[in-house]
């Protein structure tokens, strides 16, 4: 992400050379919770309240918000369709720790 107070990106071209202004990167966004490979609960509303389904996490995306993470859905998952991706981005509030 770019800081804020960043200036504006500028790209010069000259006969021989190309300068790049290189801006600051802002580094004050939350780390994830959650990181690649660790298996995590789902959290799932039903009718019935909420359920847990155990999920590995295979990415992590910052929408510059918070941060969404990609689980690998296993076949006994209730959101599982044979012949579908069996990836499902979930925001950060849908996942809690084993």
């Amino acid at each position: 992400m770019l800081a804020v107070d960043a200036p504006n990106l500028g790209l010069c071209c000259n006969a021989s050379a190309l300068k790049f202004w290189h801006l600051r990167i802002i580094k004050t966004y939350d780390k994830p919770e959650y990181y690649i490979g660790q298996t995590v609960l789902h959290k799932m509303k039903v009718r019935q309240g909420e359920i847990l389904h155990p999920v590995e996490v295979i990415g992590i995306f910052w929408t510059g918000i918070d941060w969404q993470y990609g689980v690998s859905l296993p076949e006994e998952h209730p959101w599982f369709e044979v012949d579908d991706r069996e990836v499902e981005w979930v925001d950060d509030h849908e996942v809690e720790p084993m």
